[in-house]
């Protein structure tokens, strides 16, 4: 199976860590999580990137990777770091039966297609963990290979063509039970609007899923963020929680700053590359605030993107997001 190389995604880099700076906040919580007995399990990828950083951070959980592939698999043995992390060459589907739950759980289903058995896969996960499990769900978002590539620079008024109008159709039917409201092309236009919809579908799965087999328990979303490493990724990560403790848990990550706590709209990470040497020049006017008038460019003084507005943005998007940029380096012998 061919793999995008995830280890070298800087976006992606930085949506693993605000998944361990969750995971962090949540833990001061103590009485609702605690790392005695957790379990991490996620669709690891041939090089177990995430699982990594869940261990350096937190040595104390238990670790589980999941792949179907079987090249894939063999190439996570080879790349197995501890002996704590389990690797089950089996669907998840089929790890959800055999390995029941001892207690709170961590899950990561970073999935390569948006389709109904993926949805139910998740809904299936927030069925089966115990309260203060987290619950994380990370989908393609992604128009290009559709009727509507290129819409974000069409007018929304244009009348749209029948290959359009059959896409939205098909989309429909094959998404109806996910479906809260009617749609119709125009939720294709945009990215930002096919986002909110993506979103709203896997807002009806926990709400359908919980509200079903544990009354008394809710999906309480933490974070939500989208990234284009290649192709624009939806991600969404969250707690299950008793609805008695849901004020709580809204008042214990009020001021954190990568908070969704009411299914807005989700945040973009979109960090650019930058050298070492461009990082080591930026550093000292770092952090800022939202307030400041520092014009990242002209301290660079030349463009990083296209016009000084747009390398202004993605520099801006460094600043937020410097504390977990990832650094590629050459090691020589």
């Amino acid at each position: 199976m061919k793999h995008p190389p995830y280890h070298l995604r800087m976006n992606k880099a930085v949506d693993r860590f605000i998944l361990v700076e969750l995971i962090k906040r949540l833990s001061n919580l103590r009485d609702i999580f605690e790392f005695k007995n957790v379990k991490y399990c996620s669709l690891g990828g041939p090089f177990l990137e995430d699982l990594k950083l869940i261990y350096e951070f937190f040595p104390e959980m238990e670790l589980a990777s999941v792949e179907i592939d079987n090249h894939t698999y063999r190439r996570q043995l080879l790349h197995q770091f501890t002996s704590k992390i389990h690797i089950y060459p089996i669907p998840l589907s089929e790890y959800l039966t055999r390995e029941q739950p001892r207690d709170k759980e961590i899950f990561w289903l970073d999935y390569e297609e948006l389709n109904e058995n993926n949805l139910n896969e998740f809904s299936r996960v927030l069925d089966r963990v115990y309260d203060g499990s987290i619950v994380k769900i990370t989908i393609p978002c992604d128009l290009k290979d559709t009727p509507f590539a290129g819409s974000e620079i069409n007018n929304d008024d244009a009348t749209p063509t029948k290959e359009q109008l059959d896409y939205v159709e098909n989309f429909k039917n094959k998404f109806n039970d996910f479906l809260s409201f009617s749609i119709n092309h125009m939720s294709f236009l945009r990215r930002n609007k096919f986002l909110d919809l993506v979103q709203s579908m896997v807002q009806v799965q926990t709400q359908r899923s919980l509200s079903a087999v544990k009354s008394e328990l809710r999906f309480q979303i933490l974070s939500s963020s989208f990234y284009n490493d290649g192709t624009t990724m939806l991600s969404i990560a969250g707690v299950v929680i008793k609805k008695e403790e849901i004020d709580r848990i809204k008042t214990h990550f009020t001021n954190w700053r990568f908070k969704n706590l009411d299914w807005s709209p989700p945040k973009e990470i979109n960090v650019p590359v930058l050298s070492l040497k461009e990082r080591l020049k930026l550093e000292k006017h770092l952090p800022i605030c939202d307030s400041t008038d520092i014009n990242l460019s002209k301290i660079l003084n030349y463009n990083i993107a296209n016009g000084e507005e747009e390398s202004e943005k993605v520099l801006k998007q460094y600043a937020e997001f410097c504390k977990y940029y990832p650094v590629f380096a050459k090691i020589t012998s």
